[in-house]
């Protein structure tokens, strides 16, 4: 399972999964979780469904030979209730709308079987009434394994299922007293195992989702600032130019390269130049919007994609507002923070969607803009015209 959500290696590391609950305490990351896991179990689903109706099908023939004139009754519960709701649930599968309510569509399925199961003790006479509780058991087989469902879906159906074979064993159809503690030993104690196998698994299936989620982020990560790095970063705006092309969207794709590292490394070393970047790359995260994508190229230099249309006005605020933010930030260092950047409106109707060719033309613009001195910003309209030259540090320019 892959995730879409992006979460820095920071974000990661303060992700725990509650033992009761078994939910993640990142409510972005426990929905994602589910969405990827109901994708992951689909296929399995569909096989077990498949099973399922054929086994409940397969057993119309001992209806035939055991329960004698109840036979139809059961058929009914059997052929016109049952099978066709887990068929049906086979082809709701199949459609995406469905694919996030796929827990509680199982859950249903398996109580539509369970209970159905019930309703048949209700109506069946001995000898034939000591055997059908065996299906009971096969229900609980596919509740807590097959079908995949998750811990708490999976025990709540079986507290319902017995509940309601209790009621029936004991008041509408009653066991002899041997036989229905046999079988609630047996129930029970099936129970037990399916619940302590479905806690395992899930726990399992949040585990190795949160660790390859880490690894993932760890492989795409800049290890000095937690950013994404350079291949990654690059190969994000080749998929945002895609969208672009797809949807007709408008971004803003930046480049910036600080000013006076060389100096800040030569006079203080680089153990504060790297803390410079690292500073600077905490500023960004924090000043622009989580759908927006910030990745450090190498050096001092980063990229930023902003995924929704600004205006020059707000692109020169937004840029503003992060100088402002880094000189605040860094009042006690011994150093003037400032940076330059480069920039480019891209849409859908842009000529050039070429992503080596942008970031050639965004890399001119930024050093045109380091040519002008420090905290300066070019834009480059969708033809590579210039339509935006301004300071940074002096917002009366």
């Amino acid at each position: 399972m892959a995730t879409e959500k992006h979460f820095n290696n920071l974000e990661l590391q303060n992700i725990s999964i509650d033992r009761i609950t078994l939910k993640f305490n990142n409510k972005e990351l426990e929905k994602q979780f589910i969405l990827d896991y109901n994708r992951s179990i689909l296929n399995l689903v569909r096989i077990a469904l498949l099973i399922g109706v054929f086994l409940y099908a397969i057993f119309g023939v001992l209806d035939s030979v055991m329960v004698g004139e109840t036979k139809t009754k059961i058929w009914i519960i059997r052929y016109l209730i049952v099978c066709p709701s887990i068929l049906i649930s086979i082809i709701l599968t199949f459609s995406r709308h469905f694919v996030k309510y796929l827990q509680i569509l199982l859950s249903i399925i398996v109580l539509i079987a369970g209970l159905g199961i019930v309703a048949m003790l209700a109506m069946i006479k001995p000898p034939a009434l000591y055997l059908y509780s065996q299906g009971v058991l096969l229900v609980l087989m596919f509740n807590y394994t097959f079908v995949r469902l998750r811990f708490w879906y999976a025990t709540i159906n079986f507290l319902i299922i017995i509940c309601a074979f209790e009621i029936t064993s004991l008041l509408i159809n009653p066991l002899p007293p041997h036989i229905f503690i046999n079988n609630n030993f047996f129930l029970i104690s099936a129970n037990a195992i399916g619940m302590i196998v479905a806690y395992i698994l899930e726990n399992y299936a949040r585990s190795n989702y949160l660790q390859n989620l880490k690894l993932s982020r760890l492989a795409g990560e800049d290890p000095l600032t937690g950013l994404l790095n350079r291949r990654v970063f690059l190969d994000r705006f080749s998929e945002e130019l895609l969208r672009v092309k797809r949807y007709n969207r408008e971004i803003v794709f930046a480049m910036i390269d600080l000013d006076n590292l060389k100096e800040i490394n030569d006079q203080h070393g680089h153990p504060v130049g790297d803390e410079v970047i690292v500073s600077f790359a905490k500023v960004l995260s924090a000043n622009l919007r989580k759908t927006d994508i910030i990745g450090r190229i190498g050096g001092d230099e980063f990229g930023i994609i902003l995924l929704n249309p600004v205006s020059e006005e707000d692109l020169l605020s937004i840029f503003r507002k992060i100088t402002e933010k880094w000189i605040f930030s860094a009042k006690s260092q011994e150093f003037e923070p400032s940076f330059c950047a480069g920039c480019i409106k891209i849409s859908g109707k842009s000529g050039i969607l070429d992503p080596l060719e942008l970031y050639s033309k965004v890399d001119q613009a930024l050093l045109k803009a380091k040519s002008g001195g420090k905290g300066r910003i070019i834009l480059l309209d969708e033809s590579g015209r210039e339509i935006l030259n301004a300071g940074l540090l002096d917002e009366k320019e």
